[in-house]
C-alpha cells in the first residue's frame, strides 16, 4: 500500500511592537523586511506571492504583514530567510534603541 504524502504549507507574518526610532514610527522605510531563499533550499515558498522586495515593518497592534506565503514543510524544501533592513533617520538622537519583531506562522488555506 502506497502512503500519500501530504504537503503542509504555512504563511509567515512579520510585525513589531514599537518603532526602533524616536523620530519616526513603524511602517516606514527606516525599518523593513523581505523574504529570501535560503541558499541550499530554493523554491521552499511561493516567491511570486511573498514579500521579496523591501517592505515596511508594520505595527503589531494594527496589522501583520505576510512575509512568506506557502512555506513548504517537506524536509528538502522547508527553509527560508527573512532579511531585515535598518536605516537611521538623519534627525535621530543618540542613544540605545530596541524593538521586538513578532514573527508568526500559520497553516496556509
Amino acid at each position: 500500500m502506497q502512503e500519500l504524502l501530504q504537503i503542509v504549507l504555512a504563511d509567515v507574518n512579520v510585525s513589531a511592537n514599537e518603532s526602533l526610532w524616536q523620530s519616526v514610527g513603524l511602517n516606514t522605510d527606516y525599518f523593513q523586511f523581505k523574504a529570501n531563499n535560503r541558499t541550499t533550499e530554493y523554491n521552499a515558498f511561493s516567491w511570486l506571492t511573498s514579500a521579496t522586495t523591501w517592505t515596511n515593518i508594520p505595527d503589531a497592534s494594527v496589522l501583520n504583514a505576510t512575509a512568506i506565503r506557502g512555506l513548504n514543510y517537506t524536509d528538502d524544501k522547508d527553509n527560508a530567510e527573512i532579511d531585515i533592513r535598518i536605516k537611521v533617520p538623519a534627525d535621530e538622537p543618540a542613544g540605545a534603541r530596541h524593538s521586538t519583531l513578532i514573527i508568526t506562522g500559520a497553516m496556509s488555506g
